[in-house]
């Protein structure tokens, strides 16, 4: 659910603007979500902002307390699931709920009210209208590609946004009131965790205590490390000198600086599809230092990959490859998983093969970006040992270069091959053609193949499979 940015209190500034008549009074609204503070990429502001300090904005009124201590007690011990698909009412039985677990599915006792519920069901991508209209958020996301055009360009960017802005009207509400005091009591309440499920549409509410034990746990891995200091710092400081060492254009190299660099940040999504709920750990690597070098190197390695006859790019074209297929009566659909993938991606052997693709420079960038991944958790800092974190963009890119390498090897030594072979990053889809006593056997070849690449196998039960977020059903020789 994105979440509608409400103005900060404290110091604003006015806007004085040309034009209009009633220019002051809306420019006055402007400065009320505007502070120094917020903006060190706006400093000087050329016009037509020309921005002088004001007193600070009247504070906003909030919901009543007791409305929002009320949707506070209507939390759970464990974790709830509303599928995007479940439609808000005839929620607030208990029994009828549990009768309805395929569309919202409860782990708990407890029951969330009709306003939770049903703003729960809309899911984490709807947006609340703004009550006013965002402002700082339109400015501050417009000048830092404006300052990358010419002087002349940049004013009048400026000058057309500065006339939106003043016309603009903020939106009806596509909420209602009780809806908007259940979206504060969620966002109020630090006992509860509201995230993503990892596979399907669906919301998850989990216990902050349950959430933080879990990531804990994924912790235990040997394959992370307790740091003792932050050490994004020192990161910048070589990303940069790496950047400049490279060769790349003046230009092209200072585009991949860290501008304003912070360390990545952990968090799980539920995997509400196994049993007790476990996390995926995901970092979110936005800001970090090296994440403008990771999406420049997963852009020039992207066009070294997806171009074998195994690779899925998404779930709707798989669709359309299967769709067409024939099956024989004894052929079996199987499913192949790859246990943790992207913490177990060989680091060392991926940059052998990637040096017979790239110069010794770039190379060396890769290699700072796939050995320099550590993130912050609990005010901790740890650092990945091996492998790669989930939330880099260049994470999916080197675990699909290393995973078709690894399955060319594989299925060429294979002594009994499959029908088909289609993944997906660390999922596959296999028709087996052999007969069924011969899958362990091909399972065990494939976890033969390298000490870190393990798979779990999924054969299909009543002429049926999931994989991804689809249901594959055979009925007679048809997918």
């Amino acid at each position: 659910m994105a979440k509608a940015r409400s103005a900060e209190r404290g110091e604003g500034l006015n806007l004085d603007c040309d034009g209009e008549a009633n220019a002051p009074s809306t420019c006055n609204k402007v400065a009320r979500v505007l502070r120094p503070s917020s903006w060190p990429v706006l400093s000087p502001l050329t016009p037509p902002y020309h921005l002088r300090r004001l007193g600070p904005p009247p504070a906003y009124a909030g919901s009543p307390r007791a409305v929002v201590e009320q949707r506070r007690s209507l939390y759970h011990q464990g974790p709830v699931r509303v599928s995007e698909e479940a439609s808000p009412d005839r929620r607030s039985d208990q029994k009828s709920v549990a009768k309805r677990r395929g569309n919202l599915q409860y782990e708990t006792r407890h029951v969330l009210d009709k306003p939770t519920i049903s703003v729960l069901s809309k899911g984490l991508n709807f947006a609340p209208a703004p009550s006013i209209i965002p402002y700082r958020d339109v400015i501050g996301g417009i000048e830092p590609a404006v300052r990358k055009l010419s002087n002349d360009l940049a004013e009048e960017v400026r000058s057309e946004v500065s006339l939106v802005l003043l016309k603009a009207i903020p939106p009806k509400p596509n909420t209602t009131r009780e809806e908007r005091f259940a979206i504060r009591a969620l966002r109020n309440d630090n006992t509860v965790k509201v995230l993503p499920a990892d596979k399907g549409n669906a919301t998850v509410l989990l216990n902050t205590d349950d959430y933080h034990r879990k990531v804990l746990d994924i912790l235990q891995d040997p394959a992370y490390r307790r740091l003792s200091r932050d050490p994004t710092d020192s990161i910048t400081r070589k990303t940069i000198a790496l950047i400049k060492k490279s060769g790349l254009p003046i230009e092209a190299a200072k585009r991949l600086y860290p501008p304003a660099p912070a360390p990545p940040k952990l968090y799980g999504v539920p995997k509400i599809h196994k049993a007790n709920v476990p996390l995926r750990p995901i970092v979110s690597s936005i800001g970090a230092p090296t994440y403008q070098l990771a999406r420049y190197l997963a852009g020039i390695l992207s066009e070294h990959i997806g171009h074998g006859d195994h690779h899925i790019q998404n779930s709707s074209k798989f669709v359309k490859t299967i769709a067409d297929m024939r099956l024989e009566s004894t052929d079996i659909m199987v499913s192949f998983d790859v246990v943790s993938l992207f913490t177990r991606v060989p680091i060392m052997d991926t940059m052998e093969l990637l040096k017979g693709k790239f110069d010794h420079d770039t190379v060396l960038l890769f290699h700072h970006a796939l050995t320099t991944t550590y993130f912050k958790y609990n005010d901790t800092f740890y650092e990945q040992t091996d492998g790669v974190a989930m939330g880099s963009p260049l994470s999916p890119v080197i675990a699909n270069f290393f995973m078709e390498s690894f399955e060319e090897e594989a299925l060429s030594s294979a002594t009994l091959k499959p029908r088909c072979f289609y993944r997906y990053v660390d999922d596959t889809f296999i028709i087996w053609p052999h007969k069924r006593e011969s899958l362990q056997h091909f399972l065990s070849h494939m976890n033969s193949r390298h000490a870190n690449i393990q798979f779990t196998m999924e054969i299909e039960e009543d002429n049926r499979i999931p994989f991804l977020d689809i249901l594959i059903h055979r009925k007679n020789d048809d997918l």
